[in-house]
């Protein structure tokens, strides 16, 4: 009991912070990288640093942004005197994908389990060398983890973009940082085209889902409490899927709405392996949107949304 309300008295601390931080708005100080995903740079890669230990190459990261608040004061005169007064820092957004240390990807999975999850450690930019240039230490507290449309028809790699809340951020010397190490090779390939949805009952009516968007969890504001909330995401089937989904929503309709749970497993590029697996806790029919297509080269489809109480994340095969 008493770990349960010191989780969510931190949770509250945390979200008060991160609503009125602007999180969600665009991020300074970008990094980019494709040295993270095939070798080849452009300028350079992105190193992330945990607990003093290189964990991993990530695609893009940005934020930890000091921003001062201006304040102007009459004087009595035509013109304000103007002084800094309170600063904040951006959130920081990072992108990673297959590869990274175990311990990245439990901190993933705590977070939406409704665990406290603070990352501490430094962003480093390499050169096509692999010489540290440039470092960022920071310490923050995860408070949103988003996945890309996972879509049959993408040629993509997959990846995570994670959301901390700093609460230290700021330069570090680079001479902290050795030479980065050789790209990780052996990682089992993550392919957003490569994945399988199932949801209990539908089993059948799944089968046809060729696009999954909007799958991310993050701390809302409910009522007076800040949760870590699964957001509402869409499926996309065939249009000869549906009556299955119209049968579990009549249920809605007579106000005896069944919820059921599911999971998607995210598969190697063969769609022979599993690397990873989101578990879909109490879910339900939010809206059926048909397309109504009729054109003769068109596949007849449909987007169902739903809500869902909890995302579960199980990670650790990407590592």
């Amino acid at each position: 009991m008493k770990q349960d309300i010191a989780r969510r008295a931190f949770l509250g601390r945390l979200g008060t912070a991160a609503l009125t931080s602007g999180i969600g708005g665009s991020l300074l100080g970008a990094w980019s990288s494709n040295a993270a995903v095939s070798g080849a740079t452009f300028g350079g890669s992105i190193g992330l640093e945990l607990d003093q230990a290189f964990a991993g190459y990530l695609q893009a990261a940005s934020g930890g942004d000091r921003v001062f608040e201006v304040t102007a004061a009459s004087t009595g005169s035509s013109i304000a005197n103007k002084s800094i007064g309170g600063m904040r820092l951006t959130p920081i957004e990072i992108r990673a994908g297959a590869g990274m240390a175990p311990g990245f990807y439990s901190a993933v999975e705590a977070f939406a389990a409704g665990k406290p999850s603070t990352l501490r450690g430094a962003l480093v930019y390499f050169d096509q060398n692999r010489v540290p240039r440039q470092r960022l230490g920071f310490e923050g507290s995860i408070v949103g983890v988003a996945l890309p449309v996972l879509d049959a028809a993408s040629g993509g790699g997959g990846y995570f973009t994670v959301t901390l809340l700093p609460q230290a951020a700021g330069p570090e010397s680079v001479a902290q940082s050795p030479a980065g190490p050789a790209p990780k090779t052996g990682s089992k390939a993550w392919s957003l085209s490569a994945y399988k949805i199932q949801i209990q009952g539908l089993e059948a009516a799944t089968q046809s889902v060729s696009r999954i968007e909007g799958l991310q969890v993050k701390l809302v504001q409910t009522g007076r409490d800040v949760n870590v909330d699964a957001g509402n995401f869409k499926i996309t089937v065939r249009t000869n899927a549906l009556p299955a989904f119209y049968q579990w929503s009549d249920q809605c309709v007579k106000g005896q709405c069944n919820e059921a749970s599911g999971a998607i497993t995210l598969l190697t590029p063969n769609l022979q392996t599993q690397i990873a697996a989101i578990e879909i806790v109490n879910c339900s029919v939010v809206q059926i949107t048909n397309s109504w297509e009729t054109a003769a080269d068109k596949v007849a489809v449909a987007t169902v949304e739903l809500y869902c109480e909890q995302l579960r994340f199980n990670l650790a095969g990407l590592a």
